[in-house]
């Protein structure tokens, strides 16, 4: 099966040094799905619509031929800018976690503590994470397997030090009962986005809370199933569950 990517964006969440292998907080294979984002981003940043014209024949020796010509010149050139346009993403986004020292998401912060414990926070519950993703640090840094270039928005999250933020619409509930925007919402209906392909790390809290949040503002969501990875790899049964019952498509980087 193939998914026409017209009116869709692309969502990379936050692809870092710190969430794979040999980072604070790695997830599991995470390495593995490096390869195929690159790839998938190298495929899409190379695509743009083709203007270039033909030349009509200047020794054409009647009108008729050169209407001919020039029409089947035109015809061309429509069905390869159509064809080209099919397959390009309006836009390209990124997330990056960018949470200064002393995070209210980190288990050092609560005495007692320790990662992946639960704590309830602002009446919600609230996972412990080891220290991550610290603002300039090498932890918080993207990979640098992929071409960051090529997106059209980095959205930094996770700065307030309050709140955490997993989602890349919306931070988590902070204190006033709210969960704020980022302001990705507005950017993708300006550009025409209804579909929104997501991949990165990890995908049992990011990449779910991402294709949530899309999925209730109205957009279509898929989670590009091949180029996550989870925190844990038990959660995946729920996440397919959780996909299902809320309308979020699972799909595979090969149907791109």
């Amino acid at each position: 099966m193939s998914h026409p990517l017209e009116n869709a964006a692309l969502l990379l969440v936050d692809i870092q040094a710190d969430f794979l292998p040999g980072g604070a907080l790695a997830c599991h294979q995470a390495d593995r799905i490096l390869p195929g984002l690159k790839q998938l981003v190298d495929k899409y940043a190379s695509h743009t619509y083709t203007t270039e014209q033909n030349t009509l024949d200047q020794n054409q020796n009647t009108l008729e031929q050169h209407s001919t010509d020039q029409n089947q010149n035109t015809t061309e050139q429509n069905q390869l800018e159509q064809q080209t346009s099919l397959v390009r993403f309006n836009c390209m986004v990124a997330t990056q976690d960018w949470h200064p020292a002393g995070h209210i998401s980190f288990a050092s912060s609560h005495s007692g503590r320790n990662p992946f414990d639960l704590i309830a926070l602002y009446d919600q519950e609230q996972t412990l994470w080891p220290d991550h993703c610290v603002s300039g640090t090498h932890g918080a840094s993207f990979s640098e397997e992929i071409n960051w270039d090529a997106m059209n928005l980095i959205i930094r999250k996770g700065s307030n030090p309050r709140v955490d933020s997993y989602s890349a619409f919306r931070e988590n509930f902070g204190p006033d009962g709210q969960r704020p925007s980022t302001g990705l919402g507005g950017y993708l209906r300006e550009r025409k986005v209804q579909n929104v392909y997501i991949a990165g790390l990890a995908r049992d809290f990011c990449v779910l809370w991402s294709a949530e949040d899309a999925q209730h503002l109205g957009f279509q969501a898929y989670i590009i199933w091949d180029l996550c990875a989870p925190v844990s790899p038990d959660s995946d049964a729920d996440i397919r569950q959780r996909c299902e019952t809320l309308g979020i498509g699972i799909v595979y980087s090969s149907e791109l």
